[in-house]
């Protein structure tokens, strides 16, 4: 029974050598023990090595292909493997430490389950009874039946399922932890895709919406833009228009400001004639009533007085045209002289009469006063109504010696 113990193990190690099997390993396994059995007692028992077999094929048609390294290392194995040792090459323990590395990354649950299988016929082989064929090593052919070999007593088989369960649950946690990251890392993909494809159909609508409200809103400029031009134009050309109205206005004005001079030039120059022709015409009658007073006088004294006459007019008439002055009468009074006065300037022409007391010859020279008295009309010297100051408007009185001063105001 023990030997057959071995063999099973050692066909349970060449499972969990690699994840692919490797039949030529498995029948350097079997024959040498095959040459070493003693005897083979029933055909139950050939039916019981035969099964790991089949087990072992059925494995290989649904596993991936085994990696080089461990290939490599399995072909290297000799043929004469003790029975109840690992196939495994101990000839480093860098390469058992990548072996079993490979193994945990390679292996499926799968392997384990046909790891299991093995063990549950190796069970049901050693229950089996003395009727089964017995194992030996190489070397041992003359031992006992029914003798257990010492080695069959290793806690290396146990150790071996031990650590083989903890890896099978270690490797279905991480497969479940894949598996579950995975989904995970689908999910958030997809969902991050989906998410970019929203975005990205969001922002493209409001471009696409940005980009005709900024079209539409450029074609209303340009319009505006065209109008603006349009009306720029037409203000510029009434601008000018004004500039031009502008210079004719002032032109007229100058025009009209000139003439409004010369006008009144003209109407001070007729005022000026008119008084000098009517102070003509007084004295011409003056002068005939002095000479029709004078026929009756002596024929001596007619010369003498005519040329005192003629020069009193001429002296009247210089003074007239130096001063602008023109005395039209005089008339005497009891208390006071009149004279009648016409005076012409730039501003037009007053009228006006000025009273000169008559005092007797014992009165003082500055004792004497002037009397101002204007001769307005407010139709016919409105205008010179307006340049007069206010004292010259109403009757006035001043001393003698002031009458310099009163006929500079009245010339000015």
């Amino acid at each position: 029974m023990a030997p057959r113990s071995h063999a099973a193990d050692n066909l349970a190690s060449m499972v969990l050598s690699d994840s692919e099997p490797d039949f030529d390993d498995v029948e350097a396994i079997v024959k040498p023990s095959q040459r070493s059995t003693r005897n083979v007692k029933s055909g139950a028992d050939l039916k019981g090595l035969a099964m790991p077999r089949q087990i072992l094929m059925e494995k290989s048609t649904n596993k991936t292909t085994i990696q080089p390294e461990v290939d490599r290392k399995h072909t290297e194995e000799p043929d004469d493997v003790p029975l109840g040792k690992s196939c495994a090459n101990p000839s480093s323990s860098r390469d058992q430490h990548t072996l079993s590395h490979n193994r945990l990354h390679t292996e499926s649950p799968d392997r384990f389950c046909s790891q299991d299988i093995a063990r549950r016929h190796e069970s049901t082989s050693t229950d089996s009874g003395g009727g089964s064929a017995s194992f030996e090593r190489p070397g041992q052919q003359n031992a006992t039946p029914g003798v257990v070999d010492d080695e069959s007593q290793s806690p290396t088989k146990y150790s071996i399922n031990i650590d083989n369960i903890s890896a099978r649950r270690q490797l279905g946690d991480l497969k479940r932890k894949y598996d579950s990251l995975k989904t995970r890392h689908s999910e958030l993909r997809e969902m991050g895709v989906n998410a970019a494809e929203r975005n990205f159909e969001r922002l493209k609508r409001q471009s696409d919406e940005n980009t005709i409200a900024s079209n539409k809103l450029i074609q209303s400029l340009r319009e505006e833009l065209r109008a603006q031009s349009a009306l720029a134009k037409q203000g510029k050309e009434v601008r000018q228009q004004l500039e031009r109205s502008e210079t004719s206005v002032r032109d007229l004005e100058r025009e009209i400001d000139h003439l409004t001079a010369s006008l009144s030039d003209a109407r001070s120059e007729i005022k000026s004639l008119s008084a000098k022709l009517a102070a003509s015409r007084v004295a011409e009658a003056n002068v005939k009533s002095t000479g029709t007073a004078l026929k009756h006088g002596a024929t001596g004294n007619k010369s003498a007085s005519s040329e005192v006459v003629i020069a009193a007019q001429a002296k009247e008439d210089l003074y007239g045209d130096l001063t602008g002055l023109i005395i039209r009468s005089m008339s005497r009074g009891d208390r006071e002289n009149i004279f009648d006065c016409i005076q012409t300037g730039r501003n037009g022409t007053l009228h006006f009469k000025l009273a000169l007391d008559a005092g007797d010859a014992s009165d003082s020279y500055d004792g004497v006063q002037f009397t101002y008295r204007p001769q307005l009309d407010r139709d016919r010297d409105s205008d010179l109504i307006r340049t007069l100051p206010d004292y010259l408007i109403e009757e006035i009185t001043f001393p003698r010696t002031q009458a310099s001063r009163f006929y500079s105001r009245v010339n000015g």
